[in-house]
């Protein structure tokens, strides 16, 4: 039997296996293929497998009696040309962060708002950051017939003034729900996307925790559920927008950390709110 995987370990099925230049058959759906009557010795096998991979040939020594073999086979790169401008087209040198099915150093472009990046299929996001102008956002997948294909990213003025410390991301608009309830209004959604944009170039920011806060109004223990489920529903946000779960956490706080010690509405708005800030390591 010879079994035949990926890097990752996943056996590969459709794999067509050929020795000495014979047709023996497809890999399984589990990667398996029986080649019987087989004689002890050097046997030359060649797999050609689906075009997300890269063929092989390869001589296995075969000994008397049934026996197990099994091959790796390696991911076919694609190239992608990626382009970097601003909302005018004008090229931006910038720092691009490559997320998707396998990890990719972080690259540069240059002047030209030019990078030309080898990837493997599947689906992927890129993210573009330029300290003084901002961050963008594109996502694209990878296939065998897509050949050459071109990804623009824009960055633009961040809307929602994001700011990045070592501490914490802050926002100055308000991220707003409905009231006393946990359902995000739709304004909010534009303003959290930026902040996933944000968290998702900057991975050394590490884990952040997702704080809510609400006013006085209302019992403690109402409130930190309230506030509890506000901080779930933006992590279930940023989730969807691509952030990966083991970087977010949410804590509700209720009334118990306000910016603001007093009871007028301009300062129970001020505490009605949700915090970006750095989890410890």
């Amino acid at each position: 039997v010879v079994r035949v995987f990926d890097a990752a370990g996943e056996p590969i099925a459709g794999v067509a296996v050929k020795v000495a230049g014979r047709d023996a058959g497809e890999t399984s759906p589990a990667g398996a293929l029986v080649l019987p009557d087989l004689e002890p010795g050097s046997a030359a096998l060649t797999f050609t497998p689906p075009p997300a991979w890269e063929a092989l040939e390869r001589t296995l020594e075969l000994a008397a009696g049934p026996g197990e073999a099994s091959v790796t086979l390696a991911w076919r790169r694609f190239d992608v040309d990626l382009r970097v401008a601003s909302a005018d087209d004008t090229p931006i040198d910038a720092q691009l962060l490559l997320s998707g099915p396998e990890a990719i150093p972080t690259v540069r472009t240059g002047e030209d708002g030019a990078e030309r990046v080898a990837l493997r299929v599947g689906h992927w996001q890129v993210f573009a950051s330029r300290p003084e102008i901002g961050v963008g956002r594109a996502a694209f997948d990878v296939t065998p017939e897509a050949a050459a294909q071109v990804v623009a990213v824009t960055i633009n003025k961040p809307r929602a003034a994001v700011t990045v410390t070592g501490t914490a991301v802050r926002i100055e608009e308000q991220i707003r729900f409905d009231v006393d309830r946990s359902t995000l209004r739709p304004d909010a959604l534009p303003i959290l996307a930026e902040v996933a944009t944000v968290i998702l170039a900057h991975p050394e920011l590490g884990r952040i925790e997702i704080q809510g806060h609400t006013d006085d109004v209302g019992e403690l223990p109402h409130n930190l559920e309230l506030s509890q489920r506000r901080a779930e529903a933006v992590r279930n946000e940023f989730i969807r927008l691509g952030v990966p779960q083991e970087r977010l956490v949410a804590h509700g706080y209720g009334m118990l950390r306000p910016l603001v010690v007093a009871t007028d509405e301009a300062s129970r708005a001020q505490n009605r709110r949700v915090q970006f800030v750095v989890a410890k390591r």
